[in-house]
């Protein structure tokens, strides 16, 4: 991965640097001193493999990332890998099926029977994977890993980097319905989809918060004249779906 200032301009980089200020302080990340202690400006830390952002380190502490350190160094920068560039663990660990108790699901979302022979699961042909829990109780292997390693919730759950047949827990989260439409739009994988009340409460909600027609048409895949109608309360008809609204902004 090449240095910070191939991947972003100057600018871009002292723009990173005020963001990691309003968040964190203006201090180093590790030793925790502030920035007014040393002579220069404190330093952005990224992950040379990903490139991922990671704090603001003085000239010491960066050091202390790849050079010798003592104990209490090591430490600190031990805690501070840890906090903002966690490893990814690729244990495989198994729990129960609440409901389910003779079957396992892991955080790989991989599930066993009580004589541990895999599940062979099933494509739902929109890309859900499912399996069968003895007789007439089939389940999706998402909604099991969730249940059984974070709890029962009536929240959606979403995947985070789109990819339905990656039920991984690390891939999971449970999300609002907002949420869940809101990430799929983010990402280009809502296109086309059937507008419902939701959708239409998200466009009004985003045109308050300043995000101009011209976005919106992008993004939601509509016309100006569907995204006005939503805006004026009016009835809309998009994809041949024919949609009725009360509310208005002004």
């Amino acid at each position: 991965m090449p240095k910070l200032n191939k991947l972003y301009s100057r600018k871009q980089i002292d723009l990173i640097r005020n963001d990691l200020i309003n968040q964190h302080g203006d201090q180093c990340s590790i030793c925790k001193r502030p920035r007014s202690d040393f002579k220069n400006n404190l330093s952005v830390d990224h992950a040379h493999d990903s490139g991922k952002i990671r704090g603001l380190l003085c000239f010491t502490c960066n050091k202390h990332l790849v050079g010798k350190h003592s104990l209490e160094s090591a430490k600190n920068v031990y805690e501070y890998l840890l906090k903002y560039d966690p490893p990814v663990s690729t244990e495989e660990i198994w729990l129960p099926i609440p409901g389910f108790e003779s079957y396992q699901v892991s955080n790989l979302g991989r599930v066993k029977n009580a004589v541990s022979r895999l599940l062979s699961p099933n494509n739902n042909g929109k890309g859900y994977l499912s399996v069968q829990l003895g007789r007439n109780n089939r389940r999706y292997v998402h909604a099991l890993v969730m249940l059984a390693f974070v709890g029962p919730s009536n929240l959606e759950i979403n995947h985070k980097n789109l990819d339905k047949s990656d039920n991984s827990l690390i891939n999971l989260e449970y999300v609002t319905r907002r949420q869940n439409q809101q990430h799929m739009i983010t990402n280009g994988k809502h296109n086309r989809a059937k507008l419902t009340q939701e959708l239409a409460d998200l466009i009004r909600s985003e045109v308050a918060m300043g995000v101009s027609r011209k976005e919106l048409m992008r993004k939601f895949n509509v016309s100006k004249t569907t995204i006005s109608n939503i805006l004026k309360g009016k009835t809309w008809n998009w994809n041949n779906i024919v949609v009725s609204s009360d509310k208005e902004i002004k």
